[in-house]
């Protein structure tokens, strides 16, 4: 894992966002199997694709404001307040965890997508904590608003 560590600390960031994208995409295309492993997608809320926003309204939600509040709340501050305890300073894995776990409770459309958000939100702690001191927030919102416009796309022109 270490070694795994220094590549990420190390490569370009745009290594680093291109392969946490495409890693977010892969977990958001193995979602629906949920269902196949016996977990219903129960549903709470419709979905932000199913707003009556629009297309264009979407994208301005999705990929530019979204990424922007929530690399704040859920990345940078838990990361701020989270490493002044000495505890998650040395067990930064924690950190990780509990700031995907609020990132994955608050996006409770529906089961499957607070799973998805979860994961996504592990990897987007990650990135922030490897990359610290070179951008972590605007690597996270990069990568965050990517998933986004890979996700309003897909719902927009290929709808499953």
């Amino acid at each position: 894992m270490h070694k795994i560590n220094q590549y990420f600390r190390t490569a370009s960031t745009w290594q680093v966002i291109l392969i946490f994208t495409v890693a977010c995409i892969i977990i958001s295309g193995v979602t629906p199997l949920l269902e196949t492993w016996g977990i219903p997608d129960i549903h709470f809320f419709p979905t932000p694709d199913e707003l009556p926003i629009g297309f264009v309204g979407m994208l301005i939600l999705a990929v530019a404001f979204a990424p922007l509040v929530e690399t704040l709340f859920f990345q940078l501050i838990p990361f701020k307040l989270l490493s002044k305890i000495r505890f998650m300073r040395e067990n930064p894995i924690w950190i990780i965890i509990i700031s995907a776990l609020i990132f994955g409770m608050l996006h409770y459309y529906s089961i499957h997508y607070m799973i998805a958000t979860f994961f996504m939100g592990m990897i987007f702690m990650y990135v922030y904590i490897i990359r610290t001191g070179k951008c972590p927030y605007v690597t996270v919102l990069i990568i965050h608003a990517l998933i986004n416009l890979w996700a309003t796309i897909g719902n927009e022109y290929f709808p499953i």
